[in-house]
């Protein structure tokens, strides 16, 4: 039961399999308390509630990311291209995270929609090795952003219970397959990156939020017609390899 581990022995443990987490912490003969750690953020009680190892970080930083041990007052999450690699077990993540960050890794296995952090508003997860289904009608209802793309998803995809939060939703290159229905979408949405994927059919694009600026439907054998009037002036298609015509 981690609940009995101290933040700094959760923190260890996080970090236990990594090369190069001297870069962290400090050589292991100096016993840096967390609050001394680089990339960590504490709040007035001193819980950890940001981890920041993101571009501008160590980029030698890599190994084993023990995803089960961040701590429970975690809030912000940022891990981005580090060669890290682990599996993602969402339903042991903080139940107060807000903002997942994890681009342009090595991790694999499945990712749980289902069992997200309610509170999560943020997740990208792209450029990874992720593999089983989605299901989105399970996704957090004040989530904001999500990008799973150039990871090994494969199934169909269900868009027509998103939460009314979500703005922007990127699937592009996986293995999803199937129709798509696009009538019910959120009526905030800018972005939809359904390009590279196996999805197929006359597609209804009749209803389309008016606040959508990006849309991808590139190497995929969708169909149909966009009404360009509908759309706003800076609106964005991507349609190359694919039947969608412009109208």
């Amino acid at each position: 039961d981690k609940s009995s581990f101290s933040q700094q022995t959760l923190m260890e443990l996080l970090i236990e399999d990594l090369e190069y987490k001297e870069l962290i912490c400090g050589e292991p003969s100096e016993h840096r308390d967390i609050s001394e750690w680089n990339g960590i953020e504490l709040d007035a009680n001193d819980e950890v509630v940001t981890i920041d190892w993101g571009y501008t970080f160590e980029s030698r930083i890599s190994g084993t990311f023990n995803i089960q041990w961040l701590p429970s007052t975690l809030l912000d999450c940022v891990l981005e291209t580090k060669m890290f690699h682990g599996s993602i077990d969402t339903a042991q993540l903080p139940r107060q995270l807000q903002s997942l960050f994890i681009h342009n890794n090595n991790f694999i296995g499945e990712c749980s929609i289902a069992d997200l952090p309610e509170t999560l508003e943020y997740l990208h997860a792209f450029r990874n090795k992720l593999t089983g289904t989605l299901d989105l009608t399970t996704m957090p209802k004040r989530m904001k952003e999500l990008d799973l793309g150039s990871n090994a998803f494969h199934g169909t995809l269900c868009l027509k219970h998103l939460p009314e939060s979500l703005t922007a939703l990127w699937v592009t290159d996986n293995r999803l397959s199937g129709s798509v229905d696009l009538t019910s979408l959120p009526h905030e949405m800018e972005a939809l990156g359904l390009g590279v994927n196996d999805f197929c059919g006359e597609t209804d694009f009749s209803r389309l939020p008016s606040t959508l600026l990006h849309l991808g439907v590139e190497c995929t054998s969708l169909s149909g017609e966009i009404f360009r009037s509908k759309m706003d002036e800076n609106f964005d298609l991507l349609r190359e390899r694919s039947q969608v015509r412009v109208v």
